[in-house]
């Protein structure tokens, strides 16, 4: 097993890799939670015109500009323009006064609104007359053309993950497509002659259940990544790798997303350890073996020279199989979409004292809760074990404990890290 690394030197490693450079066109409507390869720039002024930002009267300022308590001016109400149905001028033209809908265009000549709300009416012989009884300003209560986005503009630098706030942003510039990279595919295979995928198997002597798994493609479903679930690969190392060729592409055939193969189990130093010697023979370039953190130590993290297939081993038990996806698999793959490898994280304070070795940097599972004064608390789990299976179900979230001290007292302020949707 190579030198074991600081967890900042791996991800250090990470950071030096070029994304991937395949992009494709996707529908809008597909476009959620992908990553976007080119600049969004504004096709078009938006708003596209002048427009009423309430519902009101659109006035000329000039004709209000003598109104006051003891002379009010009296305008006689025009037709109505509404939304998506602007007036011919000649009937605009003639009134002293319009009523206007939210967002309709404001007529020419006309270069302000009142709002309906402080409006004044009164009607007399079946004409109504709008009463002011004071000036009212020009530019009120107006959207001017371009004033949020001016043509050209760039609204969203690439890459990005697609929320569904930038899918507004893209169909308010009529874009029904937009370029992304290509998704990198997951292979998830889980490694173990003890494991048993049959929930109606009953389990024989030295069997556990497949629990990573399902939790790994659940991980893949959150992401919105596509995934391949690989049948258990046995602990045999001659059988693995001719199962591992196959993935391999075909010397030169076109380059695409690459395949990200996330494995369970088999990654340290047993004697059925295969992974290790399994992409070495293959020919893959180790960028990582082995870590300095808790859980997830025997992590393994490695290319193939083709750059078509990246290899993520993590420990086999769920626990340590799910801070070693958190916080090194996810690293990689958006390291591989071009993003920052970590999104941003929380500031909470320790609940209560906790306790680590004080050469590790330490994943604690835990909680999150409001404090009185605004702030968050990380209650963590009492059961750190990476065996204790049911402790995932009181866990929301991990505290990112640094090297250092092995007792941080109750207040210290961590990073917490909680699941989002997406990446």
């Amino acid at each position: 097993m190579p030198p074991v690394l600081r967890y900042d030197e791996i991800l250090e490693r990470l950071a030096t890799l070029p994304p991937i450079a395949a992009t494709e066109q996707v529908p809008l409507a597909e476009a959620r939670g992908r990553v976007l390869a080119a600049d969004l720039v504004a096709r078009e002024d938006l708003p596209p015109f002048d427009n009423s930002a309430m519902d009101g009267f659109a006035l000329r300022s000039a004709a209000t500009a003598g109104a006051s308590a003891d002379h009010p001016v009296r305008l006689r109400v025009g037709p109505t323009v509404f939304a998506g149905a602007p007036l011919p001028e000649i009937e605009t033209a003639a009134a002293e006064t319009v009523r206007i809908m939210t967002g309709a265009p404001i007529p020419p000549g006309y270069d302000t609104v009142l709002r309906r709300e402080d409006a004044e009416l009164e009607s007399e012989g079946g004409t109504e007359r709008l009463v002011l009884r004071a000036p009212v300003p020009p530019g009120a209560h107006l959207r001017r053309r371009g004033e949020d986005t001016a043509r050209g503009a760039r609204l969203v630098a690439a890459p990005r993950v697609l929320t569904p706030q930038l899918l507004a942003v893209a169909a308010g510039q009529a874009c029904g497509t937009l370029t992304v990279r290509r998704s990198p595919v997951l292979r998830l295979v889980a490694t173990g002659d003890e494991l048993v995928e049959d929930p109606d198997r009953p389990l024989g002597p030295g069997q556990i259940r497949n629990t990573s798994l399902p939790f790994l493609l659940g991980e893949a479903a959150r992401l919105g990544l596509p995934a391949i679930r690989e049948p258990l690969m046995p602990d045999d190392l001659e059988r693995a790798a001719d199962r591992v060729r196959a993935w391999l592409p075909a010397e030169g055939s076109p380059a695409g997303a690459p395949q990200v193969v996330i494995s369970t189990g088999a990654v340290s130093v047993g004697d059925r350890d295969f992974v290790p010697a399994l992409v070495e023979r293959l020919g893959f370039e180790v960028l990582a073996h082995g870590a300095s953190v808790r859980p997830g130590k025997p992590v393994l993290l490695a290319r193939h020279p083709s750059g078509a297939l990246w290899w993520a081993g993590l420990p086999g038990n769920v626990l340590s199989t799910a801070a070693g996806f958190r916080f090194f698999a996810l690293p990689l793959l958006r390291a591989l979409l071009g993003l920052p490898l970590t999104p941003p994280r929380l500031r909470a304070r320790l609940a209560a004292e906790f306790r680590k070795p004080a050469d590790l940097r330490f994943f604690a599972r835990g909680a999150l809760r409001p404090e009185p004064d605004g702030g968050l608390a990380f209650l963590a789990e009492d059961r750190q074990g990476s065996g204790m299976l049911a402790a995932l179900a009181g866990t929301e979230g991990y505290a990112v404990i640094p090297e250092g001290p092995a007792r941080l007292p109750a207040g210290t302020l961590v990073e917490a890290v909680f699941d989002s949707e997406g990446l």
